[in-house]
């Protein structure tokens, strides 16, 4: 993760994710989460990595959910923060949780695939255990198109008749966020 480091904290049932410059130990920046399900109870962060080939940090732990009968449940929860310290995404694992679960560590392999693993508590079905799930990295693609035409160059339905560098977002084959850098030279003719 270049010269700075990721720290994790928890306080007042939030989570606390810092960006530290190694250079000189001053935090870049500090992103706190407080539940995007709703929850009455805490919610905690246990362990984060940075996941080199998505270019995101991933959190997990345990989000408190209420439910519609005011009962409260909590679930493994994993967050995808930016490097430039913005929400990505936060997913918790559904199930038949009524006691508490969590997602305790987190780690990334070479090959882009994110694992994480935890408990699950008494479920409705009697049962408790360990729990590993499955997560895939989105990979975002940058593409860069250079290409030169006469008076116009039209690409994916947009004609575009200025020269200069267009940036234009599309979903790669993975469902993943990614832009085309369209470098184009557009050359006048000649009357």
């Amino acid at each position: 993760a270049g010269d700075f480091v990721y720290m994790l904290s928890n306080a007042s049932s939030n989570i606390i994710v810092r960006k530290i410059n190694l250079n000189g130990g001053t935090l870049v920046w500090e992103y706190t989460y407080t539940g995007a399900a709703g929850g009455s109870g805490p919610d905690t962060g246990t362990d984060i990595t940075f996941d080199a080939m998505a270019g995101q940090i991933l959190v997990c732990g345990s989000e408190s959910l209420s439910s519609s009968s005011a009962s409260t449940s909590i679930v493994p929860l994993i967050l995808k923060i930016s490097p430039q310290g913005t929400l990505i995404e936060s997913v918790t694992i559904p199930n038949e949780i009524v006691s508490s679960s969590s997602a305790n560590n987190i780690l990334c392999l070479p090959n882009g695939k994110v694992w994480t693993v935890g408990t699950i508590g008494t479920t409705a079905y009697g049962k408790s255990g360990f729990v590993s799930e499955y997560l895939t990295s989105c990979v975002n693609d940058t593409t860069i198109v250079t290409e030169t035409a006469c008076n116009e160059f039209e690409y994916e339905g947009t004609a575009y008749n200025t020269s200069g560098i267009y940036y234009i977002p599309f979903q790669n084959t993975a469902g993943c966020d990614s832009i085309v850098a369209l470098d184009l030279t557009i050359l006048p003719t000649d009357s």
